[in-house]
């Protein structure tokens, strides 16, 4: 969907295995920015790299122009298709430093925090590099990007009174553009 001609959200679907023979459907964002070089913000699961590459082709542009990604959190969702991109084009990963132990050993996360279907969400258990980003809050980044100005936000608000297997998270997303930010 395009946002404005240089910001393009992606909705990723995907199925989460709970139980045998049960799936719970999901879907997921990830942003292109579309500047001078090309920013992902988040990458969604395991396979999404080729919807992200396609959608970068329909606007005129091309995959290997992505020259950074940003993630929001550590979350197998926003995560699954970073190390394929990469691979791919070279590009810098960028998070929270709260976040980077998970980010670089998604094993490590995997055996911490067992997520329903985790090796299916997320490409590949290989190291993948990731900068810095400083921020004050505690586990996730607010991404702010001038030239456009855009400020992206995402949070995930957890249901702790379901079940874990069960749990439902919402994840609220707000994207500004415009001057000022």
């Amino acid at each position: 969907m395009q946002i404005t001609p240089a910001i393009h959200a992606l909705r990723h679907p995907f199925k989460i295995p709970v139980a045998p023979g049960i799936e719970i459907d999901r879907f997921v964002y990830s942003f292109i920015l579309a500047g001078e070089t090309i920013t992902l913000i988040d990458t969604g699961v395991a396979g999404c790299e080729n919807s992200i590459f396609d959608n970068i082709r329909s606007i005129g542009r091309d995959p290997d122009e992505i020259s950074l990604i940003i993630l929001t959190h550590s979350h197998p969702d926003h995560i699954g298709a970073v190390k394929a991109i990469k691979e791919a084009t070279g590009c810098s990963v960028t998070a929270h430093p709260a976040e980077r132990a998970w980010l670089e050993d998604v094993d490590l996360q995997n055996r911490e925090r067992p997520v329903p279907g985790f090796s299916l969400l997320v490409g590949g258990s290989g190291i993948v590099k990731v900068r810095i980003i400083p921020h004050e809050r505690e586990h996730s980044i607010d991404g702010l990007i001038t030239k456009p100005a855009v400020h992206l936000r995402q949070e995930v608000v957890f249901r702790p009174t379901v079940p874990l297997p069960e749990q439902e998270h919402l994840v609220r997303c707000s994207l500004r553009v415009g001057h000022g930010y």
